[in-house]
């Protein structure tokens, strides 16, 4: 279901892997730089997600990312099977030696056996530009391209979810672009604020 027009390069990948290690507080950044990469590799390869970029008009280097998953609950178990084994040796790797991967993977674990743990797809699960491609309104053009895309898949809600933070600044963003926060979720080691947007034909 990838929206790319053409394959990923290496350099791609690496740019991708570089802006998904930017953001930190993830399962996917905790497993490493390698791991980062091969899900990448996934993401570009699945038939239940959908990624959009923006790429700098001079050196086509890769400075905005979206990535939608049209079914989020089982995206985690999709990419660990996805990558299996190279997936498992990094995850016993990076638990023994990752105090933070121990705690994210208890509170993530206790979420998916809870009710807590619902089906709110799609959902936006990756949004991200580059420091220097910044207040160009790229990450509102690649929303607005998700949006339309989910649509025209039939959908009429889109969700997503952000840490929250002091300055509320992610919040903030979506706010501008019509998402409202509707529940909470608390892990633990840092407190999800889940989104939604009504989508609308005339939009």
């Amino acid at each position: 279901m990838s929206r790319l027009a053409e394959p990923l390069s290496r350099e791609d990948i690496s740019s991708l892997a570089d802006m998904h290690r930017d953001i930190g507080d993830s399962f996917t950044s905790a497993l490493g730089p390698r791991f980062v990469q091969r899900y990448w590799r996934f993401i570009e390869k699945s038939h239940l997600e959908s990624m959009f970029i923006h790429r700098d008009p001079g050196t086509r280097r890769i400075t905005g990312c979206l990535v939608v998953s049209f079914d989020k609950p089982s995206l985690q178990s999709r990419v660990l099977l996805g990558t299996f084994p190279y997936s498992l040796f990094w995850l016993l790797v990076r638990f023994f030696s990752s105090p933070y991967l121990r705690r994210l993977l208890w509170a993530v674990g206790k979420k998916m056996l809870s009710s807590e743990e619902k089906d709110e797809s799609p959902e936006i699960v990756f949004l991200y530009t580059t420091p220097e491609a910044r207040n160009q309104k790229i990450a509102g053009t690649l929303l607005q391209q998700a949006e339309h895309h989910a649509m025209a898949q039939g959908f009429d809600v889109l969700y997503t979810q952000t840490v929250q933070t002091p300055t509320g600044k992610s919040i903030h963003f979506y706010n501008k672009y019509g998402y409202a926060a509707f529940r909470t979720s608390d892990l633990g080691v840092f407190r999800l604020i889940i989104l939604k947007k009504k989508l609308d034909s005339q939009q």
